[in-house]
């Protein structure tokens, strides 16, 4: 549960928000008795697996829109990271995140040893959040 006190959200009324609950949220606030918060619940559906090409335009347009990589430099791995990942956009959005933090601490650029790199720590980090 986040508790929200942003002007964004602050504009549509929205003070708290529970994030990776399970599908039946609304039954557990029933029976626990609090029906003012299970009346305000909005689900929306998980998200799934995306396809190759969804998958390659989230790749893409984050490391080349928004964090400014050379298309030349992210189109090769990409293949190799939607794999890695099993196209699971969470799982995309960490291990990207892991490629660019290796990418900075190399010289800046992304290829397949950097993407080497990144998967052994993000598979390292998953494991061990596994284990606990």
């Amino acid at each position: 549960m986040m508790q929200i006190d942003t002007p964004d959200w602050a504009i549509y009324d929205v003070h708290n928000v529970i994030v990776g609950t399970p599908t039946n949220i609304r039954n557990f606030f029933a029976q626990v008795g609090s029906t003012p918060i299970q009346n305000r619940i909005r689900e929306i559906p998980e998200v799934s697996r995306l396809s190759y090409d969804q998958a390659k335009e989230l790749i893409v347009t984050g490391f080349v829109e928004n964090l400014g990589y050379a298309r030349t430099e992210v189109f090769p791995v990409v293949k190799d990271i939607a794999w890695m990942a099993d196209r699971i956009p969470q799982h995309i959005h960490s291990l990207c995140l892991e490629v660019a933090f290796e990418s900075d601490r190399r010289d800046g650029h992304i290829d397949s040893d950097v993407v080497i790199g990144a998967s052994k720590r993000w598979l390292q980090a998953s494991e061990s959040s596994s284990y606990v």
